[in-house]
């Protein structure tokens, strides 16, 4: 069992996180209407929750919409060390490719990483690796494609520094394809690059996976 009673989860990243954006900014009748503020991390949440009382976890969720690795920086001193966070489970990479070049996003992930660790003894999970699945456009495949070396890097620094970074590109994709060999209404995806309520419901089978909570927990190994 990777996750111990009493510790704090940190649901990090970007929109593949959570959509939501500041809470200023946050008003965007179809966000709520579509339910697209709520995402995998929400439900790994509740799950923990009503299935794993004993544990008595807390979650934080501090992922904005649109984030790079220089906005988790941006508000890691307010926003997540608080928490002292036993675990910080994020997405990164989608919004880094185009805008950051991967040199300057290697040495900041592992900075970030870095400064986590050092400061709660925080451990890490990547949630990364996504792949074109079926009902993906050719514009948000191509800007997958564009992110396959930032998710690369992610998975090849996380575990170095005591976290984990599975693939969740291939497993993903399996259970996409059966889903939507039943039916084209079953894609994953709620609007170009984000999870649907179905996507996010499969995604968070895997997260908990990856934790140990259920089936056989990933390797820490990137490879």
């Amino acid at each position: 069992m990777i996750l111990q009673p009493d510790q704090t989860l940190v649901f990090e990243g970007d929109s593949l996180t959570r959509r939501a954006m500041n809470p200023s900014a946050d008003n965007w009748p179809l966000l709520r209407m579509n339910n697209w503020h709520r995402s995998y991390a929400e439900l790994v949440e509740e799950w923990l929750f009503a299935h794993r009382p004993d544990l008595r976890l807390k979650a934080r969720h501090a992922a904005i919409g649109g984030s790079n690795i220089h906005d988790l920086h941006a508000r890691y001193e307010t926003q997540v060390k608080p928490h002292s966070p036993s675990w910080i489970i994020f997405t990164l990479g989608t919004n880094d490719c185009g805008i950051i070049g991967l040199d300057v996003f290697e040495a900041e992930l592992s900075r970030y990483l870095d400064t986590a660790r050092r400061a709660s003894g925080s451990r890490f999970l990547y949630v990364g690796g996504f792949e074109a699945m079926p009902g993906l456009g050719e514009a948000e495949a191509l800007h997958l494609a564009e992110a396959r070396p930032y998710y690369d890097a992610a998975r090849r620094l996380v575990p170095a520094f005591g976290g984990l970074a599975p693939d969740f590109g291939p497993a993903l994709r399996a259970k996409a394809e059966l889903h939507f060999s039943q039916s084209p209404f079953h894609s994953y995806y709620g609007d170009g690059l984000h999870f649907n309520a179905l996507g996010n419901h499969v995604l968070a089978g895997l997260v908990l996976e990856a934790l140990g909570v259920f089936g056989a927990p990933q390797s820490s190994s990137a490879a």
